[in-house]
């Protein structure tokens, strides 16, 4: 996906602790390290590590109550963190719309087959709707609907669908 991503070594890892400052009791070192590796503009900078460990105490907690952890993927767009999700045995997302769907659902890095795009349909996207719920037989894919119209774009779509084939 299109964010560039940095993971820090260890030794990055202390300085930044080092360099750190405290904002709202949340522990801010960004901003040292960006300047240390000649970071001008806005990128996504990751502790592997602390993600890692982050993502697999969730995914425990998530097991422990017999839940499923769907991570929003809308903050990093990242398919590194989504191959780490993975890596940690998570196999649902939620995305903020079909184009990010598609490319979390295709990347070849993560391939999530159980997404779903937690923003109302637009219908005139309801082809790539389509088309992303067709693209493999293991797809799952939910979308929201907030008005009866968009209920009846779809079924009308697939409807069409069906008879064209």
């Amino acid at each position: 996906l299109s964010a560039r991503c940095r993971t820090s070594t260890m030794a990055e890892r202390a300085q930044e602790e080092e360099d750190a400052v405290q904002w709202e009791g949340v522990t801010l070192s960004w901003r040292r390290t960006a300047d240390r590796l000649g970071v001008e503009v806005p990128t996504l900078l990751v502790d592997r590590e602390r993600c890692v460990e982050n993502i697999a105490r969730m995914q425990k907690l998530a097991q422990s109550a017999s839940a499923l952890l769907r991570p929003h993927v809308k903050t990093h767009q990242n398919a590194a963190v989504g191959r780490w999700l993975r890596e940690c045995g998570i196999h649902a997302i939620t995305c903020s719309s079909v184009d990010m769907a598609r490319r979390f659902a295709e990347h070849p890095l993560c391939r999530f087959d159980d997404i779903v795009v937690a923003v109302p349909l637009n219908v005139r996207e309801i082809a790539a709707v389509h088309a992303l719920a067709e693209c493999r037989s293991e797809m799952k894919l939910a979308v929201i609907v907030d008005c009866v119209e968009q209920v009846e774009a779809l079924v009308a779509y697939r409807d069409s669908a069906a008879t064209k084939a």
